[in-house]
């Protein structure tokens, strides 16, 4: 069996995956996109289909940075200091993800839907499959490390090595499929990263060769977090502990099925 991890697992993109909220303003607007709306200075700002890679990055900035935000954009008005600092609280508590945090409609918080606590992410493939008509069983003599041998059958029977419904010998009563699970873990960080400014436009370099295309026209601090694939250390972005190239060796029995009823 020759497989491959890059062709058998399909990798998420957590930094461009849009952050949706199903709270009280998402409900009342209609729009599950539209996280953060306030008044401020006559003018209604609105925080809408912000991906993950922005919101971490928007929850760097502390509320003296909001202050700056919010008077070189919008002028200066009394209510500055509360303003920036509900900007700062939104967008931290919801990075950090603390049990009041709001969430979208599938019960995700902000933290799960950008897999921010986690820097790696699980898949199970299957890498080989057995067919196995009715009369037909087998027994392993051989595999390689696998998470899981899964065992399904057409009379609606299917079990698991895993949860141990599933004993040495397989199939034998029904058309039956035997597969083999490897388990394959994925790689993800999100890395600081400094990038160069233009005063109140976009930013127009970056030091660690970051995409700055999630950056937007109005940010003008120094640094960006940007989703990065691999580990933070130069490591592979994927890896399981399945060889990619294994051999599997069987024995396979001619069984006799009992209809007990019939007797």
């Amino acid at each position: 069996v020759n497989w491959n991890h890059a062709d058998d697992i399909q990798i998420i993109d957590y930094g461009s995956r849009i952050v949706t909220l199903n709270d009280t303003l998402q409900q009342t607007s209609g729009e599950p996109n539209l996280l953060y709306a306030l008044v401020y200075n006559g003018n209604l700002i609105e925080f809408r289909d912000v991906n993950c890679e922005q919101f971490y990055s928007y929850a760097w900035v502390d509320d003296n940075d909001w202050q700056d935000y919010l008077e070189n954009n919008y002028g200066y008005e009394s209510g500055l200091s509360t303003a920036a600092n509900q900007l700062e609280n939104f967008w931290q508590n919801n990075r950090y993800s603390y049990s009041n945090s709001p969430v979208n409609a599938d019960g995700e918080s902000v933290s799960q839907q950008c897999l921010f606590n986690t820097e790696r992410t699980y898949h199970y493939p299957t890498v080989f499959q057995i067919q196995l008509p009715v009369g037909q069983a087998l027994d392993f003599m051989s595999l390689p490390n696998l998470d899981d041998i899964t065992l399904e059958c057409d009379d609606g029977f299917s079990g698991s090595s895993s949860n141990g419904s599933v004993g040495s010998y397989l199939g034998g009563q029904a058309n039956c499929t035997v597969s083999g699970i490897a388990q394959v873990t994925s790689h993800h960080y999100y890395d600081w990263g400094g990038v160069g400014t233009i005063s109140g436009g976009n930013n127009n370099s970056s030091n660690t060769g970051g995409d700055l295309s999630n950056i937007p026209s109005w940010w003008s601090w120094s640094g960006w977090y940007f989703y990065e694939v691999g580990t933070d250390y130069g490591g592979d972005e994927t890896e399981s502990y399945t060889p990619l190239e294994f051999a599997v060796y069987f024995t396979t029995y001619f069984v006799e099925v009992y209809d007990l009823d019939s007797e």
